[in-house]
């Protein structure tokens, strides 16, 4: 038989729980006894059967129905249900990897000395590619142009003034 609570507590460094029956029991559950990644929060409306353990009710094939608006779902890789909303001032550095859909803190790729993509650290897939822009392009271009012209300016300027030294030191008694 199915029943529906509410997450009362959840330790996720422990790996267990309790969840408050419709009646207000308390009852254990594991986070081995979860259906799929998603971890619970507080207050997550979840649907469970109930068994029978050696200290008392215990909760297994929990499933997440519902979070609580103020949170935001947390997995090994923190993967948002389909009934869940951010808040449009939640602030997190997290972005979705296109390759396995879960929500990663990237993992940066340096070529030389220069970013150049970020991978997803669950599935290694590319999250974004750093490419340079036209405007930086153009002006690295610029730039080495008139780096060339000035120092070519410079070099003829030094074989100008060592002819001219030469002539001026012939010319002298």
């Amino acid at each position: 038989m199915t029943s529906k609570g509410k997450i009362k507590f959840f330790n996720e460094y422990k790996g267990y729980g309790f969840i408050i029956d419709s009646q207000g029991k308390e009852v254990f559950f594991s986070m081995s006894d979860l259906n799929g990644k998603i971890l619970p929060y507080t207050d997550c409306i979840v649907t469970y059967k109930l068994s029978k353990g050696s200290r008392g009710l215990t909760a297994k094939q929990i499933n997440i129905i519902k979070y609580p608006v103020s949170d935001k779902p947390k997995s090994l890789g923190e993967q948002p249900d389909a009934s869940f909303s951010f808040k449009s001032t939640t602030n997190t550095s997290k972005l979705p990897c296109p390759s396995c859909n879960v929500l990663v803190y990237p993992r940066l790729v340096i070529k030389d000395n220069e970013a150049y993509k970020s991978l997803c650290p669950l599935c290694g897939g590319t999250i974004k590619e750093f490419q340079t822009s036209l405007n930086e392009i153009i002006f690295g271009f610029i730039f080495g142009i008139v780096g060339q012209i000035i120092l070519f300016s410079f070099k003829s300027i030094v074989y100008v003034l060592k002819k001219l030294s030469g002539i001026f030191a012939k010319k002298a008694p």
